[in-house]
């Protein structure tokens, strides 16, 4: 088993089944999904203090996630931080450019695999 987070990179759509299979078998994984073609049905919002979204047709099977959620927007990652469970949903998240967010990835597995040693 890998010491850091494991990261899936995934473009199809999952069913909520194979989404708890792949958090049970690698315990620490980063889910980045390719939100390119589906991310401009979010209505993204920014406030004084957070960035909160509506997403009026949302991929159910995410609801299931219990593993950090990041979308891929085709320009920079999205992370979401919550995610409410009804339709239409709403939630909150953060735009990260992508070498923030690979930089923060980097740190992550350092610190665990010290951490294993």
């Amino acid at each position: 088993m890998p010491h850091g987070p494991v990261i899936e990179f995934q473009h199809s759509a999952l069913d909520p089944r194979e989404i708890r299979e792949r958090e049970d078998f690698w315990g620490h994984l980063l889910w980045v999904f390719d939100a390119k073609e589906w991310f401009p049905n979010f209505e993204v919002r920014f406030r004084d203090t957070k960035t909160t979204f509506r997403w009026k047709h949302p991929r159910q099977a995410l609801f299931f996630a219990r593993q950090p959620i990041y979308l891929d927007t085709g320009e920079e990652i999205f992370e979401i931080q919550f995610l409410g469970q009804r339709v239409p949903c709403g939630g909150i998240g953060r735009f990260i450019p992508y070498r923030c967010f690979l930089k923060t990835v980097r740190a992550m597995a350092g610190t665990l695999t010290n951490q294993a040693a």
